[in-house]
């Protein structure tokens, strides 16, 4: 209370944050779970505290994201779950807030490709979901086995969806007007580079869902180059494109073909 009244209001969440701190570091040392209950408390009051004063909806989106991974860093490092799955849930705020921040006006007014603040949010944003779910892979627990896949999931949606804003915004800031309707056909290049992307990992570390992913991707550009890219191309476009799209197809299930051997061996989740 008194930190409240002698501090101003945007000064309160720092100090907030650090007595957060101070009862995580105190509650770790006596090994009291209620103590470091109480610091996750302190600490979401803090980092909802900090941005408030700003209005700055991105401010808010890299405050919580930053407060979900010290959430998961602190649960993962002590070993305690109701931690580790309250990052989680913050990550998800904090990763819609700077998916509506990307999706609207602010992007649309910003003039500089890549370097804005939607941007470094959802990029932040899929950089934590990564960084959690990496976290996760290397804790091997059977009984958070849903929770972690739940969480790459999350993250590869979230890419996907950063290559398809800035795509977008790309053209914003860059508008052409060809019959090739360069967007378009670089929204498509940018999906297939992706799903290529998905299908190499998920061959070298033999992961089921991630190859079912990109074939899935795959399918969704396939039928968007035929029924929107390839609309208003003439013939000998359409020629090259498909005979391009022919070979990814081979490509892929040539490597389904040499890779039999490993499938059958089992599958990773």
């Amino acid at each position: 209370m008194a930190i409240y009244l002698q501090l101003s209001h945007k000064y309160v969440g720092y100090a907030w944050v650090l007595e957060a701190c101070g009862i995580f570091f105190l509650g770790s040392l006596l090994k009291n779970r209620f103590l470091v209950l109480v610091g996750i408390i302190v600490l979401v009051l803090g980092n909802m505290a900090i941005p408030a004063w700003s209005r700055n909806e991105n401010y808010i989106a890299i405050s919580w994201l930053g407060e979900a991974l010290g959430l998961f860093l602190m649960g993962y490092k002590l070993k305690i779950p109701e931690i580790r799955f309250c990052g989680m849930a913050v990550l998800f705020l904090g990763s819609i807030a700077a998916l509506g921040n990307a999706s609207g006006y602010q992007m649309y007014m910003a003039k500089v490709f890549l370097l804005n603040w939607p941007s470094l949010a959802l990029l932040l944003a899929v950089s934590v979901s990564g960084t959690i779910y990496y976290l996760y892979n290397r804790l091997v627990l059977e009984k958070e086995k849903y929770v972690k896949t739940g969480v790459g999931v999350w993250a590869l949606i979230l890419i996907f969806v950063f290559l398809t804003f800035e795509n977008m915004h790309f053209f914003q800031l860059h508008p052409y007007k060809y019959f090739l309707s360069p967007e378009q056909l670089s929204l498509s290049l940018l999906w297939m580079i992706y799903a290529i992307v998905l299908f190499s990992w998920g061959l070298k570390r033999n992961i089921k869902g991630m190859r079912y992913a990109a074939l899935g991707l795959t399918s969704v550009t396939m039928i968007k180059a035929f029924l929107m890219d390839l609309a208003h191309l003439a013939t000998i476009y359409r020629i090259v494109l498909f005979i391009i799209l022919g070979l990814i197809l081979l490509g892929i299930s040539f490597a389904y073909q040499k890779k039999q051997n490993l499938f059958d061996r089992g599958e990773s989740q």
